[in-house]
């Protein structure tokens, strides 16, 4: 609420950005909603990648692949679990290398870069929380 002149020129510009997208995750509650905004966003994605696939190739094939990033994202937005973070990465790390020359799945590993970071992060903040309300009973 009361923020100093510091933290308000830190987060302007691109700095600021970077900050706020790819900094170290310091409160509970943003990341949290990171996770969750994450596993919309790989969602969304596989829904739009399924209907270009299906529209440029038409084959059934594409499908398979549209399944296993929207299960994945489900399971981060539902979950906030680690291991569904590193398999995110690990799959969307995989459809980036057999997709070379193409650019956009790259922005999916950066995404799923930052929810590992995110996950590892809040459980973090998860286990200092519950040991400070420990300390106080």
């Amino acid at each position: 609420m009361f923020e100093s002149f510091e933290e308000a020129e830190r987060n302007r510009g691109l700095k600021g950005f970077l900050a706020r997208h790819f900094g170290p995750v310091v409160h509970l509650d943003l990341a949290e909603l990171g996770i969750r905004q994450i596993g919309i966003v790989f969602m969304v994605l596989s829904i739009v990648v399924g209907i270009v696939g299906m529209a440029m190739t038409g084959s059934a094939l594409v499908l398979v692949d549209t399944l296993i990033l929207g299960f994945l994202g489900f399971m981060l937005y539902l979950t906030k679990s680690r291991i569904a973070a590193i398999f995110l990465m690990a799959f969307s790390l995989l459809v980036a290398l057999l997709a070379f020359p193409a650019a956009l799945p790259w922005v999916w590993v950066l995404f799923s870069a930052r929810a590992i970071q995110l996950t590892f992060g809040y459980r973090r903040l998860q286990k200092l929380r519950s040991a400070a309300l420990t300390a106080m009973e």
